[in-house]
């Protein structure tokens, strides 16, 4: 029994290879290849006996010994040719596949990197990728801007990825190797074979054949393999392994579309942070080179995180040891200084940045160029920037940026900052310093840097800011709160979904935002300056209390006044005395409130209704300021008269949200004037009135009734009326008013 058991498992093997062996090698190669497959099998049937009486399959140690035969090494060609043939018969029959051993056949393939640093995240994510399970192939598609790091940051984790998952190996394949810009599937599987222990003879020329034993070689096994420098979604879709324990990591200078799917996890990598990039100096150089921290801070912002520029200044300080820090900042101040510092060493940087500016169609080239007009790394931009400083059409500007976004020689930085809401294509964006210099060079190459020219792209820069405030104001301040100033914008355009991701992007920005304020006030750019700085307000009062504050409307003031416009000086005038109310500079707050009502007396009639109500308006936020000055300087009766002036004409105008703010106003009075069950009454009173959408109004009507709570010793009611305020004040981010909420909070808990 156990003989015909054998000789049955013998004849599936030999009828399934020998009439085929015998058409594709000829009867001479095919019928000495059965009889050879014969004698050793009968030399092995004790071992399959034993095998057999274990209740043993023999079939896989058949397949076995067939995958020795066959990958013996071959004395000669007629040898080669049977062994070859043999083998496509099993693996095509598939008699062989999970039972060949993989073995990597150059254990120094890839070198590991000479020099690597940070990546910490980035290759705990593919190990956590890779290990977490699933009936598919796991795909993970790294993308970023080229010498980036990527293919080190891979070269490094194969050496180092700390799991014992990939049984069967992790190969790399460099696809830039092949010096091809379409390689072949059925080349690149040929490399794979012999990659994972196949001898070159036997490996099949016939590329589509390759790709077929690739395919069933890798079936079932646990195995990662790494495709790096892939530019097209064809060049590997048909050698990804049929294995739900495989994964295939592939990296790429762009992302690929036709990668991306339910089945494939997308990452971006990008420049190391400023806290890794001072780390990687710390440890490269010597310390007494490190003689000043804000020397480091400079030239990690000029390295924008680039891992082979850090190497090569790196390399410049221990080549030059008595170089300091200091020293390499001021040999990279300015732009030219940087772009020759690194081509006069012949690191490849800025050949890198080089081919890929190369490599551009014609708009996307001159849209590029366009970054040289940057002031600097931390300007964000938009699309109407970058139209109007290229010349491009907006339609091709916005195909030339979708180019250089592909290829991330521009950032999104709105989905790393925001993320929550999707804005329009574009809206918020950024560049590199190494870009921004490397883009002024080629300006100066081509003769279209001026002076004038950089000017003018700084204007439109601050107007670009200018509208972003303004659509992040409409989209927190949801129940039109009073504005002075007046422009159009395209309500369908705003890019803020959400107040809260208004206020995010206000928040990240709100010192750079100050920053252009000054500078454009310098430049005399006054219309700039009330447009930025009416719509900040808020931001500059929760976020920048005291001098800061002070300092930006004592601008907005003066720009008001040189524009001549006494509206625009009233407004900013009220807001200069908030902020000094706030730095407790009463008398020169007082002074601001005095010049405010001068000027709303000698505005000129406007013949619009609409202009002639905005007027009677401004006229009842003097009165509210005005109020607000006689309350802090404790004189809570006259502030009483003042704000029951402002609701009057509040109420002549039926301006809705005025009625509800002077109500809050002559309550705040109350409370301080000892009236605190009056106040409780018309707060009361306030907050049945109060819109929806005002969530700020909401939460200090709230904090209000607290303190009338707590004057007439409701201690409950006034916690109450805290927790109520609490997620009004949240939503805004309204720091110093929860701040006071907290205070108001700790003495009352019942």
């Amino acid at each position: 029994m156990i003989e015909e058991i054998t000789k049955a498992s013998l004849e599936k093997f030999l009828i399934a290879t020998g009439g085929a062996l015998g058409k594709s090698a000829g009867e001479k190669v095919g019928r000495p290849a059965a009889a050879a497959f014969a004698r050793a099998m009968v030399a092995r049937l004790p071992k399959l006996r034993k095998m057999i009486k274990a209740k043993k399959d023999p079939i896989a140690e058949i397949a076995r010994l067939m995958t020795q035969l066959t990958l013996a090494d071959s004395d000669d060609a007629q040898s080669a040719r049977l062994h070859r043939a043999m083998l496509t018969e099993y693996i095509e029959t598939a008699i062989i596949g999970p039972e060949f051993q993989f073995r990597c056949t150059d254990a120094n393939y890839p070198p590991e990197p000479t020099a690597f640093a940070d990546r910490v995240e980035e290759r705990a994510w593919i190990v956590e990728a890779a290990c977490a399970g699933g009936d598919v192939a796991k795909l993970l598609h790294l993308a970023g801007m080229r010498s980036i790091g990527k293919s080190t940051m891979l070269l490094y984790w194969i050496r180092h990825h700390g799991t014992d998952f990939f049984e069967d190996g992790i190969y790399y394949l460099d696809l830039d190797r092949l010096n091809s810009d379409q390689p072949d599937p059925g080349e690149v599987a040929r490399l794979l074979l012999a990659q994972v222990g196949l001898p070159s003879a036997l490996i099949p020329p016939e590329p589509e054949v390759a790709r077929k034993w690739w395919a069933r070689l890798t079936q079932g096994r646990k195995i990662c393999v790494i495709f790096d420098h892939v530019k097209d979604a064809d060049e590997i879709a048909t050698l990804i392994p049929q294995s739900a324990n495989s994964t295939v990591i592939v990296a790429a200078d762009t992302m690929i579309d036709d990668l991306l799917g339910a089945d494939v996890k997308y990452r971006e990598v990008r420049g190391f942070d400023a806290d890794a990039s001072r780390g990687y100096f710390q440890n490269a150089v010597a310390p007494h080179q490190l003689d000043s921290d804000a020397a480091l801070r400079s030239v990690v912002d000029v390295c924008a995180g680039i891992p082979a520029v850090l190497m090569m200044v790196a390399g410049i300080l221990n080549r030059e040891p008595s170089t300091t820090m200091t020293d390499m900042n001021h040999r990279l101040a300015r732009s030219g200084g940087a772009i020759d510092e690194f081509r006069s060493h012949r690191s490849g940087t800025m050949r890198v940045f080089d081919e890929s500016y190369a490599s551009l169609p014609a708009d996307a080239r001159k849209l590029y160029r366009a970054l040289g007009l940057l002031p600097d790394q931390m300007s964000v931009f938009g699309d109407s920037w970058l139209a109007e400083v290229s010349g491009l059409p907006l339609e091709r500007m916005r195909a030339a940026r979708r180019e250089l976004t592909g290829r991330y020689l521009i950032a999104k930085s709105w989905n790393e900052t925001a993320g929550t809401d999707q804005p329009g294509d574009g809206t918020t964006l950024s560049a590199n310093h190494m870009i921004r210099i490397h883009a002024r060079e080629l300006l100066e190459q081509k003769g279209e840097f001026s002076k004038a020219r950089q000017q003018k792209a700084y204007v439109a820069l601050r107007v670009w800011y200018a509208i972003m405030l303004q659509y992040a104001d409409k989209a927190t301040s949801r129940n039109k709160p009073f504005r002075v100033v007046k422009v159009a914008l395209d309500a369908d355009a705003n890019p803020f979904a959400r107040q809260q991701t208004a206020l995010l992007w206000v928040g990240q920005h709100l010192d750079r935002v100050v920053m252009l304020i000054n500078q454009a006030f310098i430049d005399g750019e006054d219309e700039v300056v009330v447009r930025m700085t009416e719509p900040l307000q808020t931001y500059l009062f929760n976020r920048r209390p005291g001098r800061v504050s002070v300092d930006v409307l004592r601008c907005a003031v003066i720009s008001a006044q040189r524009l001549g416009n006494k509206r625009y000086e009233a407004r900013m005038r009220c807001l200069l005395s908030r902020a000094l109310r706030e730095a407790e500079l009463l008398d020169e707050a007082q002074a601001q409130v005095d010049a405010a009502l001068e000027a709303v007396g000698n505005l000129s009639a406007p013949a619009d209704n609409e202009e002639q109500r905005a007027d009677k308006t401004l006229r009842a936020s003097v009165d509210e300021f005005i109020g607000l000055v006689r309350l802090d300087k404790d004189d809570p009766e006259a502030a009483l008269t003042c704000f029951e002036r402002a609701y009057q004409q509040h109420v002549a105008i039926k301006n809705a949200r005025g009625i509800v703010l002077m109500m809050q106003m002559k309550g705040r009075a109350l409370v301080r004037s000892g009236r605190a069950a009056e106040a409780v009454t018309i707060l009361g009173e306030a907050l049945k009135r109060v819109s929806d959408l005002d969530d700020r109004l909401h939460g200090r009507l709230w904090i209000d009734m607290a303190s009338a709570r707590l004057g007439i010793d409701d201690k409950a009611g006034a916690f109450e009326a805290v927790d109520k305020a609490m997620p009004f004040l949240r939503a805004q981010q309204m720091s110093k008013d929860i701040e006071k909420a907290k205070k108001l909070r700790a003495p009352n808990q019942p």
